[in-house]
């Protein structure tokens, strides 16, 4: 049972690894990727209950669904919207640590 378990973990592990975050920059781009991943599986969602057709899954399935996702194009624009807000906080922040370097650098 251990060793079954042991697997499992490895297994995960291996196809998701943990996002290393060394610095701000670092953080700033794995929120983004949270976000542009959240938008991806909302466009799917979004796409799957336009097409879905009447009886292909349970009505309470379906009006759970749309409970949850609600106004899907509203929340995809403002997470990718976010996503870029957040990719330019990482690019500032490198460009500051960047010019603090080169600071370093002058002053030895």
């Amino acid at each position: 049972m251990a060793d079954e378990r042991l697997r499992r973990l490895e297994r995960q592990f291996r196809e998701n690894p943990p996002t290393i975050v060394l610095n701000k920059a670092d953080a700033f781009q794995a929120a983004a990727k949270f976000l542009d991943h959240n938008a991806d599986s909302l466009t799917i969602v979004a796409a799957l209950l336009e097409s879905i057709k009447p009886g292909l899954a349970s009505d309470s399935l379906i009006a759970e669904i749309k409970r949850l996702a609600v106004e899907p194009a509203l929340q995809i624009a403002a997470m990718r919207e976010a996503a870029g807000t957040i990719r330019d906080l990482a690019t500032e922040e490198r460009i500051i640590a960047a010019r603090a370097t080169r600071e370093n650098e002058r002053n030895r």
